[in-house]
């Protein structure tokens, strides 16, 4: 009976062993399935973890491609502003060129004028020498106005001394108009002491005299040309001062242009750096940073001729600069030339 019971319970405990033997598989099974699942949801969550920070990267990019857009789009109206006043400046330097060419002009006007100004003084002078030796020669020999009185012989001499303390009076004037000119050209204050010497140097002159012959008055044609001579001297000032006041303009307009060039060149690189770096993040392929880079790219090149162009720009105006420095010298010279040349006839029509 002992054994049957044993035996029994043998039984029992092999089909219990059995039983645990199946729920521990079955409990295996179950947590296999769930282990699988776990790494299911941790490879779902770092995928969805790298997916939202991609996301966000994504909208970082978009937002920074977006503006360089609008930079794009500032550079480009900013090229064509520059453009345009490019094209403002070599029609304002076409303009200064045939100024130059009409002032050249004027020059050689100017210089006939002084040629035969001068050629006529030459003849005058010859003249005058002619009458003054002649004059001496007669008063000499003791026959001047031997068929007048002695009224009339006086009257002559009298006539003949004051005409030749009036030309050595005027010729002492023209040499002090001319020193004083010279001085006032050196230290540049010429240009504005212009009509005051003018002024002062025309009140030298005796006033009209009714009562004296009329030979002994200076003549009104000459006092006309020397107005007239006067007159164009100031034109011809107001207009290089106007030139050099256009030079000046140019100038400033120039050195901005040359800062918004520099600014636009600095900008257009940033783009160009800004564009890379996005082509790089964003890992595309080989086209697509050509296709990318093309934006860019057509703004360098055309901030690259705009450089070149102000250099040019540049080059002109340093020669256009060295000719307006010089023209004032030479007007100088010219208008003190002419004014001598004027003055002179003039003063001599007085003796005539």
């Amino acid at each position: 009976m002992e054994i049957e019971d044993l035996v029994m319970d043998l039984e029992s405990s092999n089909a219990a062993a059995s039983a645990l033997d199946k729920k521990q598989r079955n409990f295996d099974k179950v947590l296999a399935v769930w282990r699988q699942k776990y790494e299911e949801c941790q490879c779902e969550l770092e995928s969805s973890q790298e997916s939202r920070s991609l996301s966000t990267e994504l909208f970082k990019l978009k937002n920074s491609y977006e503006k360089a857009l609008d930079h794009l789009q500032t550079t480009k109206r900013e090229n064509k502003k520059l453009q345009e006043d490019i094209a403002d400046l070599s029609d304002q330097i076409s303009q200064g060129g045939k100024t130059i060419h009409e002032l050249e002009q004027i020059k050689k006007g100017l210089d006939m004028e002084k040629s035969e100004i001068q050629a006529a003084l030459q003849e005058i002078k010859g003249s005058l020498f002619l009458r003054a030796l002649s004059l001496s020669l007669s008063l000499s020999q003791g026959t001047l106005s031997l068929s007048f009185s002695f009224s009339g012989h006086s009257l002559s001499l009298f006539l003949f001394l004051r005409a030749l303390w009036k030309t050595r009076r005027e010729r002492l004037s023209v040499s002090r108009w001319i020193s004083t000119r010279s001085r006032l050209t050196s230290t540049g204050r010429w240009w504005r002491r212009m009509g005051k010497s003018t002024t002062s140097t025309r009140t030298t002159r005796e006033p009209w005299n009714p009562c004296r012959p009329p030979w002994t008055q200076s003549a009104s044609p000459g006092m006309r040309r020397c107005i007239r001579r006067k007159k164009m001297e100031g034109d011809l000032e107001r207009e290089v001062q106007v030139q050099i006041k256009e030079l000046d303009d140019t100038l400033q307009q120039n050195e901005e242009l040359k800062e918004q060039a520099a600014v636009t060149e600095r900008r257009t690189h940033k783009l160009a750096e800004h564009e890379l770096l996005h082509s790089q993040n964003t890992g595309s392929t080989c086209c697509t940073p050509r296709t990318q880079g093309q934006p860019a790219a057509l703004p360098e090149h055309r901030v690259n001729l705009l450089h070149s162009r102000t250099q040019g720009s540049s080059t002109r105006r340093r020669s256009w600069r060295v000719t307006c420095l010089c023209c004032p010298l030479i007007w100088t010279r010219l208008l003190m030339n002419a004014a001598t040349q004027t003055r002179r006839p003039s003063l001599i029509g007085h003796d005539g």
